[in-house]
């Protein structure tokens, strides 16, 4: 799944291709972008299009690479973005 958006906080669309096990290609403004790179899920860009067009080839490439960033994606989303996670951690926040 390929997200070019520039200045996008928090795109449901990149969450709901991740927890499909789908890997994600975003770009660097995307608010989810820290949490693609740690995990593995996908590719990062700059936004611009030689950067998004090589990390799109480089998925088609190695289905085996893209499989294991997807799996990492649904990892991703399971254990950090499911309501009760989210729900877990503003109980954190709150608390301190």
């Amino acid at each position: 799944y390929v997200l070019p958006a520039v200045d996008e906080p928090y795109p449901m669309s990149v969450l709901e291709a991740m927890s499909a096990g789908l890997p994600v290609v975003v770009t660097d403004s995307c608010g989810l972008a820290p949490a693609v790179r740690d995990a593995g899920a996908g590719f990062v860009t700059d936004g611009g299009l030689e950067p998004l067009v090589t990390a799109m080839r480089r998925l088609l490439a190695d289905p085996a690479d893209a499989r294991l960033r997807g799996e990492r994606g649904r990892d991703l989303t399971r254990e950090r973005f499911t309501m009760p996670a989210i729900a877990e951690r503003l109980v954190e926040l709150y608390a301190r």
